[in-house]
């Protein structure tokens, strides 16, 4: 008999839909007012029930983590995948905390005391925006990958960032409102290959997500040695605008309580280019060969839960 296809958010009711939604309120309202230590607390506890009772997404993180980490006992893997959720929850639970500071007059202020190397970040991604007149920010799910927002906004950055619109359309209407709340313009996945094109042209830089499976839409290219369906869209139009790839993310520091914002090696397309196809797939190669990078040196704070080797 054929197991039962499991309802997805947009495929309920809307009285459920507003049930999920009332239930997030709380966090929303409360989380900036409770301290950093609480929250972090909450943050461990929410994470746990997640890595409890998720069967299928804990299964998903340890099978990735074998993957990348073949010679890693089950102990290290399980503690590494625990640390993972956990960093999951705290990127939503530091996003409500400190979102509206992070949009008033206080927000430079705090970006140079609680992340490391603001200075250093703030001069190279306006390099990388002015040498190209706009360029491709790959952002993957690692660390705080939203807090890259504000981090441009204070920098100077104009960007545009594509996303996907949650299953709620009422947490998505909230989520929207916070991100948006950063200065930056928020864009629907629906018709991104317009809206890249359109900002690249008028000299802004798009910041995209781009580490996750895109099913029959990608190429199939190695990451951590094992084929994944990737995206091609950051190459095609480096290639076809003259953009720069430039990698970054945003990871908690365990010295210091500090984050530390980090920036890969750009990936620039070639002058010359005998095959424009070979050339897409080169640099698409190339940027999970940084993203691996990142992730290598904070394996704890990437996004293991997601099926990323869902060869289609």
């Amino acid at each position: 008999m054929p197991k039962k296809k499991k309802k997805r958010t947009k495929d309920r009711s809307r009285l459920f839909q507003r049930m999920e939604f009332f239930l997030f309120i709380p966090f929303l309202k409360l989380i900036p007012w409770i301290p950093s230590f609480i929250c972090k607390t909450l943050a461990l506890s929410i994470s746990f029930m997640i890595f409890r009772f998720a069967k299928g997404r804990r299964k998903i993180t340890l099978d990735n983590l074998s993957v990348v980490f073949p010679k890693w006992d089950r102990k290290k893997i399980i503690f590494t995948g625990k640390q993972s959720t956990l960093s999951f929850v705290m990127t939503a639970v530091e996003s409500l905390k400190y979102n509206k500071i992070l949009n008033g007059p206080k927000a430079l202020p705090f970006i140079q005391e609680n992340f490391c190397n603001f200075d250093v970040f703030n001069e190279r991604v306006n390099f990388f925006h002015r040498e190209s007149d706009g360029c491709i920010f790959i952002v993957p799910h690692l660390g705080n990958w939203e807090f890259l927002l504000h981090a441009g906004t204070i920098a100077g950055i104009p960007l545009t960032v594509p996303v996907r619109n949650l299953d709620n359309p009422y947490l998505q209407k909230s989520l929207h409102k916070i991100r948006s709340n950063s200065g930056q313009e928020i864009v629907s996945k629906r018709g991104v290959l317009l809206n890249i094109r359109s900002s690249l042209k008028k000299g802004r830089s798009v910041a995209l997500l781009a580490d996750q499976n895109v099913g029959s839409s990608g190429e199939n290219i190695p990451f951590f040695g094992k084929n994944a369906s990737t995206t091609i869209t950051p190459a095609f139009f480096a290639l076809n605008l003259n953009r720069a790839i430039v990698p970054l993310a945003c990871c908690r520091s365990v010295e210091d309580k500090k984050f530390v914002l980090m920036i890969g090696n750009p990936i620039y397309p070639s002058k010359e280019v005998s095959s424009r196809r070979k050339e897409i797939i080169e640099m698409t190669i190339k940027l999970n060969e940084e993203l691996e990078k990142f992730i290598l040196q904070f394996p704890g704070q990437y996004l293991w839960a997601h099926d990323r080797w869902k060869i289609k």
